[in-house]
């Protein structure tokens, strides 16, 4: 695994940016150190006082609190909604879907991975995954 210091972003720690394929959606990685064999798909965005979190195709972000203070849970369930993200799940905070009342990506409704979400993913990656030849 590579390591990369010294980039700070709002005073927080970031993976170099020429190995990242957000950064990169040609995936050559021109710029990456070790090329292409050496990037990485998402990161971990560790920030002083943030709260809640974020996600997207380039990551999580979330509070170094919560994180450093969630260290020996069993689940983080506000990193697990951002990951949710990562994979091009959407948040449900205007609608649940009948016969479900909770699951990750409905915030603050479930605290670890329920059956729901993980059919969620899997009904994603089925109208997903013929665009990449699978």
């Amino acid at each position: 695994m590579d390591i990369y210091v010294g980039d700070i972003r709002e005073n927080a720690p970031q993976c170099a940016e020429p190995c990242g394929r957000f950064f990169n959606q040609s995936g050559t990685y021109p710029n990456c150190p070790g090329g292409p064999s050496h990037h990485y798909d998402m990161s971990l965005w560790l920030t002083s006082g943030f709260g809640g979190g974020a996600g997207g195709d380039w990551g999580q972000r979330i509070g170094s609190e919560y994180y450093m203070s969630n260290l020996n849970a069993d689940n983080l369930h506000i990193l697990l909604h951002e990951i949710g993200h990562s994979f091009g799940l959407d948040d449900f905070y205007d609608w649940t879907p009948t016969g479900v009342c909770c699951f990750l990506m409905k915030a603050g409704s479930a605290s670890s991975i329920t059956e729901f979400d993980a059919w969620m993913f899997r009904d994603w990656w089925r109208h997903l995954k013929s665009r990449y030849g699978r």
